[in-house]
């Protein structure tokens, strides 16, 4: 059986039935997932695909007038949904665009009504549709085209290409050789109407598999952007923007295995603010809140590139100074000393820090690396403050590490 043999109705139930699917697996995936703003007008685009096929399979049984002023709107006013639906998804102006898709629906009704109520035949009201859906179709497709990015060119493809069809379909319905006093019209048209119907279905997959991957596409990117910001809250220092502590002691192991690669020194440095506590008391949280915000953004701005600055808590900081031997760690230390003391209080007091400076050897644990350097910070503490103090064994091998 081919497509000019076969019958019309048989061609309607199953592309209603194939509609009616498609517009409850969007209907579904509407009330049960997240699919974000738009997607409501897709669905009612399918289900009004569906009810215009049906009213005019029930054209058999029921009058011709309301069948086919209820299967030619539905048919008709469907088309703007996928516009609309696609731009409020993609967050993209609805004006002027909008008014000139419905407007351009509008008066293809109506001129169509007004056909078929002044008693227009069958060859001009086709001629009247296909025109006319020629035109809605074309200027969808404008859009189609200038929404396509590398991330929306397959689903918006599969778009494209189903309009591109069912416009070929039309336009072989308004061709010159098919008009009404060609003898062999209305056989032709039937098969072109055979070929419309099945074409229909065809693109009704394709949108409906176009519209959920524009879905899964934007659940992934918003699953892509939650997992950034988790991992750059876990990173991350939220106050200082430095690394936090856990990201400090994971990638430390990187830059050890790095420098015992290359046989490159390495240095600690552990500080924190002189009389901080004093400072949350007398002046207050937010106060000492930016005081470690200032610090932050002065010591990430001041080290070199390739060293790893994290707060470790508090008002705790870290410094691994990267290929970079003792002397030179202290001299780089001392002058983040100095530089801390352009830093002042609500109140006008100069910041200052005391600091513990060691060596880290590239096959240590951190840990052993910041006892010592905590046992330096402590002593640059006894000694009145505002001091770089080194750990006793970082002497010792001074000589060596220069």
């Amino acid at each position: 059986m081919t497509l000019a043999t076969l019958d019309t109705p048989t061609m309607l139930l199953f592309a209603s039935t194939c509609h009616t699917m498609m517009a409850g697996v969007l209907l579904l995936f509407w009330l049960t997932r997240n699919t974000g703003p738009g997607f409501g007008w897709w669905v009612w685009n399918e289900a009004l695909v569906a009810i215009g096929l049906i009213a005019l399979l029930a054209r058999q049984w029921l009058p011709l007038a309301p069948t086919a002023i209820v299967s030619n709107a539905a048919l008709i006013f469907c088309v703007p949904m996928i516009e609309l639906g696609l731009r409020i998804f993609l967050r993209r102006r609805l004006q002027p665009g909008m008014t000139v898709s419905w407007l351009l629906a509008t008066a293809v009704f109506a001129v169509w009504l007004g056909a078929l109520l002044n008693g227009a035949d069958t060859v001009t009201r086709v001629q009247i549709i296909s025109i006319g859906n020629l035109l809605q179709y074309g200027w969808g497709l404008s859009l189609f085209v200038r929404c396509l990015t590398p991330a929306t060119r397959v689903p918006l493809g599969l778009l494209i290409l189903g309009v591109a069809i069912q416009m070929v379909v039309y336009l072989l319905r308004v061709a010159p050789l098919l008009q009404g006093g060609n003898p062999g019209y209305q056989l032709m048209n039937d098969v072109l109407l055979a070929w419309l119907i099945l074409a229909s279905v065809f693109c009704g997959i394709g949108r409906t598999c176009a519209k959920l991957m524009l879905v899964h596409g934007r659940i992934e990117s918003e699953l892509r952007h939650t997992q950034a910001a988790l991992e750059k809250r876990a990173n991350v220092d939220a106050l200082t923007q430095l690394a936090s502590r856990s990201h400090f002691e994971s990638a430390l192991p990187l830059l050890q295995a790095n420098a015992q690669r290359r046989q490159l020194p390495m240095a600690l440095l552990l500080f924190d603010i002189d009389h901080f506590k004093q400072i949350n008391d007398e002046l207050g949280h937010q106060a000492g809140d930016a005081m470690l915000s200032a610090l932050g953004g002065l010591t990430a701005g001041f080290v070199r590139q390739g060293d790893l600055v994290g707060r470790l808590g508090g008002d705790e900081f870290a410094v691994l100074l990267f290929d970079c031997p003792l002397t030179a760690a202290q001299l780089i230390a001392d002058r983040l000393r100095e530089q801390v003391r352009t830093l002042h209080t609500d109140d006008g007091r100069p910041l200052s820090i005391s600091a513990g400076l060691t060596t880290l050897a590239a096959d240590e644990d951190f840990a052993a690396a910041y006892s010592r350097a905590d046992v330096a910070l402590y002593a640059a503490k006894a000694a009145g403050r505002n001091r770089i103090q080194l750990h006793a064994s970082a002497m010792t091998a001074a000589p060596a590490g220069a």
